[in-house]
């Protein structure tokens, strides 16, 4: 038995997960990248890695128009709403959690 085959009886799900792998770097290219245009430009590959995962081409086209939208100037400053309303949710739940174990 092979060591491929004796992972994939060990984790039947090894295969989906190495499949969705890259997705880790497109968040961190998303998380890390410095300037908006940047995280707007990683935003959008991560958005084409997940569409092209689906045999549908509504999520496709949608990602296109997103694509679209974000090379604008509203669609950056809805980037960078998200992007700070996302950091703000995750700071307060920090904060509750410091709250709740200082209890």
């Amino acid at each position: 038995m092979t060591n491929e085959e004796l992972m994939t009886m060990k984790f039947p799900n090894i295969n989906k997960m190495i499949e969705y792998l890259p997705l880790i770097g497109l968040l961190q290219a998303v998380g890390s990248s410095q300037s908006l245009d940047a995280k707007a430009k990683a935003a959008i590959g991560l958005l084409q890695f997940v569409a092209a995962k689906t045999d549908t081409a509504l999520d496709n086209e949608l990602v296109m128009h997103l694509g679209a939208c974000l090379r604008t100037q509203a669609g950056m400053d809805l980037l960078a709403w998200l992007i700070a309303r996302a950091a703000s949710v995750v700071e307060a739940e920090k904060v509750s959690r410091q709250m709740g174990s200082a209890q």
